[in-house]
């Protein structure tokens, strides 16, 4: 399994769905909660705080909690870049710290994906009105085995495996100097030998390895900036020219449908606003 992916359980609900995940990789519950977590022998978040007692639907403690236990939570973390949050909405901690925990997560520069929804009807009262269990297992299952690729360096090079990879399994094999993530039309951006071009995941080279540079947010608004000789135009996902290369390398790509690119005229240069389909925007 890949050992930098954690799988974490907020909340009683939260705790429970990950105890019955049948799947590789370290879990870690958190509730604040005595009786929880002496039963998944889990982290007890705001103990100081809250004593023999749980945040009991108060979001706004369970708030505090986080700041109390925030180096327990660092240090349990630590080992790890990819993280998982279960947490239902149900009672006080998972409505009040998923939010800050998630925040303390991002500023310690790791990945973090939420799964979250309204509560199980397991969970007693909650905040919300419950819903049936419904299967829960098999749903949380389902969405974390569908969880997106994630590009990744090995000896130089790089390469896709999926999000929760087991050792040795790609997408992508480790043979590009970059590769970006697959977003728009299932394309991601790849650079090898000092050139970008597109691939998708079956590693079939879909806009050619011949561009110096091509757009940061690539198809996101349907057309990509891309450099070639010392000129800047946007192509569309079949790799035709939408915008010819007729604009100078300081050009930007089109954000809202907008983009400013740099005219050279003879000896004049400046800068206008465009529409995606080549005309002034202004």
């Amino acid at each position: 399994m890949v050992k930098n992916i954690i799988i974490i359980g907020i909340g009683y609900a939260g705790c429970k769905i990950v105890s019955e995940l049948n799947v590789k990789y370290k879990k870690l519950f958190i509730d604040t909660d005595k009786d929880v977590i002496e039963k998944y022998n889990g982290l007890r978040i705001g103990e100081k705080i809250c004593g023999e007692f749980s945040a009991s639907g108060n979001i706004n403690l369970a708030e505090l909690f986080v700041r109390e236990s925030k180096d327990n939570l660092l240090s349990a973390i630590e080992n790890y870049n990819e993280i998982i949050l279960i947490a239902p909405l149900g009672g006080g901690t998972s409505c009040g710290v998923t939010k800050k925990i998630t925040e303390l997560i991002l500023d310690n520069n790791k990945s973090v994906k939420v799964f979250t929804s309204m509560p199980y009807d397991f969970e007693g009262k909650s905040i919300f009105q419950p819903q049936s269990k419904s299967n829960v297992i098999m749903f949380v299952t389902k969405r974390l085995s569908s969880l997106p690729y994630l590009p990744r360096e090995k000896n130089g090079k790089w390469g896709i495996v999926p999000f929760l990879a087991e050792e040795n399994k790609t997408v992508i094999p480790f043979e590009y100097d970059y590769c970006d993530n697959f977003y728009e039309y299932e394309l991601a951006k790849v650079k090898k030998n000092r050139k970008y071009g597109f691939i998708n995941p079956k590693n079939e080279i879909v806009i050619p390895i011949e561009y110096d540079r091509v757009g940061v947010f690539g198809f996101k608004y349907g057309v990509c900036l891309v450099e070639k000789d010392g000129c800047c135009g946007f192509i569309d996902k079949d790799n035709n020219f939408v915008i010819p290369l007729m604009y100078g390398t300081s050009s930007n790509e089109f954000i809202e449908g907008i983009a400013c690119v740099e005219v050279n005229r003879e000896a004049e240069t400046y800068y206008k606003y465009i529409s995606t389909n080549g005309d002034d925007a202004f």
